[in-house]
């Protein structure tokens, strides 16, 4: 539904200056949306599955790394899918470059961004003991981001 949304509101063909805005609008909406859509459903999940891992570990039954290892493997197919699903929905209505290399760099930094925004859910849910609390505090973290990230400030006047 939000790719529906997405290309009707920043589908382009790049006739004149105003449509390189909504062609930067349209890879804000495409991040931005890749972000939410990993990172308060990871905090979410793993606040429930806390108190049971926090169990077997502490009786001995496996480390972090192998809970880390397998749900990271679990969760992959997801991980791929959904970020290629938005991507063909969305990138040729956009109207970004029309080569197939081009297209798959461009799923490859949305991989990239689905994995940090699952790392980032899994360290925010792990540090607060109430989901309440974590998705509470997730504007804070999101906040800084997308505000520093590049899309709304050039990066050179950050520093």
């Amino acid at each position: 539904m939000m790719s529906v949304f997405g290309g009707l509101g920043f589908g382009t063909n790049l006739t004149n200056p105003s449509e390189v805005q909504s062609m930067a609008g349209g890879i804000y909406f495409t991040t931005v949306l890749q972000m939410f859509l990993n990172f308060l459903p990871t905090v979410i999940v793993f606040q429930g599955e806390k108190p049971i891992f926090v169990r077997e570990r502490d009786s001995g039954l496996y480390q972090i790394w192998i809970y880390a290892t397998t749900k990271l493997l679990a969760e992959m197919p997801i991980m791929l899918f959904v970020p290629f699903l938005l991507n063909a929905m969305l990138y040729f209505v956009i109207g970004y470059e029309d080569r197939l290399s081009v297209f798959f760099e461009f799923y490859l930094i949305l991989l990239l961004m689905v994995q940090a925004a699952s790392s980032l859910g899994y360290f925010l849910s792990s540090v607060f003991n109430h989901e309440t609390t974590a998705v509470a505090f997730s504007p804070i973290i999101n906040l800084p981001l997308n505000l520093l990230g590049g899309y709304m400030i050039n990066l050179k006047n950050v520093f």
